[in-house]
Order: C-alpha cells, then structure tokens, then sequence
C-alpha cells in the first residue's frame, strides 16, 4: 500500500532512541548490547540501524572501552520524520494502487491516488512535527502509570 509504512527497522530506530532518551541526563554512552537487552530487540539489527542513524548526526558513537551511543543532539529536536528519512529514505513512494494490480501515480492515478495522496502528505508533516523526546515522556508516563 502507499499509505504509511514503517519498516522494522525504523520501529528499531525510535525503540533504541526512546532507551537514550531516558539516558541522556549524564550524557555517557549506552552499548548496543545494553539497549537491546533492556527494550527486547535484536543486538545485531539495532547495530545496524544504529550504524545508520549515526552517520545522520542523530547518534554520536563512539569506539572503545567507553564507547557506545548516545544522542547526538536534544531529543527535542530530532523528529520521527527525521528518522524515517534517515531509515527509509522516504515514506509512501510505493507506486502500486492500492486498488487495482498495476502502477499509480499522477499520468495514470487511480479513484483513490488524490485521497490518499493528501493523507501521505498529513501523515509527513505529522511525523516532522512528532519528537522522539516526547515519544519517550509519554511512554516513560504509561510505565509510572501501568506499573
């Protein structure tokens, strides 16, 4: 479908950043083996997906004894949107209709193309507007509250 999808890796990307988050206050570095174990994610594909993010300047890393990860800058300020670009490159740039067995796009769009075409557009300007550090607060508030 053209509508939003996030691949797992991006859904690797905001679980691992959502761990930093709630580590940054004494601003050392985190080991992959650490955040994977503590969120039930797979060491070997957050390192990767970590290896990506990094090279965005949305992670610093470091090598070594004292090395891991850590936010390379306020959480505030890194966006769902931006990790979804760093991870995918893009969201929604699937050409197959979503009713019909063939490709869609402007020179031979579908009933659906306008409609869900403006609903990709909502969706983008949504991710962009949502930041990982809020994403964190609020699931730091469920846990106090489930807990």
């Amino acid at each position: 479908s053209r509508l939003l999808h996030l691949s797992q890796e991006v859904r690797y990307a905001v679980t691992g950043l959502k761990y930093l988050v709630s580590h940054q206050e004494d601003e050392s570095f985190c080991l992959v083996e650490d955040i994977a174990a503590a969120m039930g994610l797979s060491r070997t594909s957050l390192a990767k997906v970590f290896q990506k993010i990094a090279h965005s300047g949305v992670l610093e890393s470091r090598r070594g004894p004292m090395g891991g990860y850590r936010l390379g800058r306020n959480a505030k300020r890194i966006s769902l949107g931006d990790i979804v670009e760093t991870i995918q490159n893009s969201f929604g740039q699937d050409s197959q209709c979503m009713v019909e067995a063939k490709a869609c796009d402007r020179s031979s769009a579908c009933l659906l193309h306008e409609t869900v075409d403006s609903c990709e557009k909502l969706l983008w300007k949504k991710l962009k507007e949502m930041r990982i550090g809020d994403l964190a607060q609020e699931t730091q508030i469920f846990w106090r509250l489930t807990t």
